[in-house]
């Protein structure tokens, strides 16, 4: 905006102007004045506002750059191709593969970077079994010391000391942006002994990884190097491809007493679309459908895992459909 100025012209001798004229026109140039101010403080402000504008476009556009080179370092693999790879975890038709960028360094990525690496044709994984989960505590990788799950503190229990322990759940974000949860089962998770640890709340350890021949660990996000245990921690990113086919065997009857354990309950439900709701979800491994009722319970658990049978119960209004493949 162009700076407009006034300018009151001389006045001549012979020019005398009356007393009640020169009122008026000190009146008028009073206000004249005024707006000359304000529109000289506008100014100042579209000057310092432009200014801030250009500072938040630079801004903004290097975090885009930045964001856009942590993205091209994504995983670019499809089912298919983890399927086919030998070093590849295959379970209930889901293929695992750790994945490990030797660009990364140390102390890298952070887990809200591992949320998205695994994109755009997986997800960072989550554990069904304790035999799957275990596999990595046992088995080394080439580069990776660890490895990022989707287990995660639940924020609604707060992170006092008293639920830091019990506020577990798997919370991966989907390649559609949106979160999915299931909550966790301690006992079905390969913990080190004194994990999850009680530890002050200064330490922030909300989320958790798979360390090599130490078992999962709660972990701070940024996993960062000054604290001693993360120094030279080279952290991979454990993807959970899902198959775009899958069988579900019927074996038996019944259903489990635990509800905890229900990813989702859907009543007057037809068969085929309870089938499609555990097929389509990234934490499904069977099924309690009831041809009566038409009630449909999917679980992220099997009744045939020795660890979540105590809570499977007989009713022969329900048959159990169980994700074939699956060891435990």
């Amino acid at each position: 905006m162009g700076l407009v100025t006034l300018r009151r012209e001389p006045l001549l001798h012979s020019d005398r102007l009356t007393s009640n004229q020169d009122h008026k026109e000190r009146k008028a140039v009073s206000l004249c004045t005024r707006r000359l101010i304000d529109i000289s403080t506008l100014s100042r402000t579209v000057k310092k506002m432009t200014r801030k504008i250009k500072f938040l476009l630079i801004t903004s556009n290097f975090l885009l750059q930045f964001f856009a080179i942590d993205q091209s370092l994504a995983l670019q693999m499809t089912y298919s191709d983890c399927m086919s790879d030998s070093t590849s975890r295959k379970l209930g038709g889901w293929c695992f593969f750790v994945y490990y960028n030797t660009s990364w360094g140390t102390n890298y990525p952070t887990a809200g970077l591992a949320e998205t690496f695994c994109h755009p044709h997986a997800n960072l994984a989550y554990g069904p079994t304790f035999n799957m989960l275990n596999y990595y505590n046992l088995t080394a990788h080439a580069q990776a010391t660890a490895v990022w799950t989707s287990l995660a503190r639940n924020a609604s229990y707060g992170f006092d000391n008293a639920s830091r322990s019990v506020s577990w759940q798997w919370r991966t974000l989907l390649p559609n942006g949106k979160y999915s949860t299931y909550p966790a089962i301690l006992a079905n998770i390969p913990w080190h002994a004194g994990d999850p640890f009680i530890s002050p709340t200064s330490y922030n350890e909300n989320n958790a990884m798979i360390w090599y021949n130490y078992g999962a660990g709660d972990c701070e996000a940024n996993i960062s190097a000054s604290l001693s245990w993360y120094s030279g921690l080279k952290a991979g990113v454990l993807c959970q491809f899902a198959p775009p086919l899958w069988t579900y065997s019927k074996r038996g009857s019944g259903r489990f007493s635990n509800s905890s354990l229900i990813i989702e309950h859907v009543t007057n439900c037809p068969k085929l679309l309870c089938f499609s709701k555990c097929h389509n979800s990234v934490f499904c491994v069977s099924l309690a459908y009831s041809p009566s009722t038409k009630d449909c319970q999917t679980y992220g658990v099997s009744p045939e895992d020795p660890r979540m049978s105590p809570w499977a119960i007989a009713d022969p209004l329900y048959e159990w459909h169980i994700r074939d493949g699956m060891v435990y």
